[in-house]
């Protein structure tokens, strides 16, 4: 039996090169550019504390890298913005009564990362890792009452994605979690919110 599974996986393994071999030859492998600039979209979507106060909602992309002296390795610059819609929010009025509130959280965020690409070629998986800065605003209506809380903070990131080059543009599809270390109080009382933007986007 563990014969016949190592037989199988270096089958795939020889299947999946041979494949990506042939895709670079016909699309173009190509020396590799110093500089590349990349525009995406897709989805936010909040996991852990933060999926009991947001919904999920929208992110868009864009960034410039660089190539660096390691097969592989690029570094590069990203700002992002995502809006997420507020869920079972609550506010509280003068009158000390707790009254429902509808709202949106907008995160705006500067960072640097590395990313490396696990193979060279046409089709390019990679993971990436990151950090930087996030600004939090998030607005609130209410009966009665309505304002916003805002803040910046520290955030770390990481995750992995797929480029696939045609010619001198690749598309690629990329999923990263991002961790925003914030204070607790307020609409949303968490010591960090993490929200994995999906993104499908081109780079050239």
């Amino acid at each position: 039996m563990t014969r016949r599974i190592s037989a199988t996986l270096a089958g795939t393994v020889l299947a999946l090169s041979l494949a990506t071999h042939a895709f670079a030859q016909g699309y173009g492998g190509g020396e590799e550019k110093m500089w590349t600039f990349g525009l995406g979209g897709g989805v936010a979507v909040p996991v852990n504390d933060a999926k009991d106060v947001l919904k999920n909602g929208f992110n868009g992309l864009a960034y410039a890298r660089v190539r660096v002296p390691i097969v592989g390795l690029t570094a590069g610059v990203n700002v992002s913005f995502q809006r997420l819609d507020l869920k079972d929010a609550t506010v509280t009025t003068n009158a000390s009564t707790v009254v429902p509130a509808t709202g949106s959280t907008d995160v705006l965020s500067w960072l640097g990362d590395l990313r490396y690409d696990l193979m060279r070629g046409a089709i390019r998986p990679y993971l990436t890792a990151g950090l930087g800065v996030y600004h939090l605003n998030t607005s609130y209506d209410a009966t009665g009452l309505s304002g916003s809380e805002s803040g910046t903070h520290f955030g770390i990131n990481g995750g992995a994605g797929i480029a696939m080059r045609f010619g001198a543009v690749s598309g690629y599809v990329q999923g990263r979690i991002d961790n925003v270390y914030t204070d607790t109080g307020g609409l949303i009382d968490t010591k960090s919110i993490q929200v994995i933007p999906v993104t499908v986007g081109i780079e050239f």
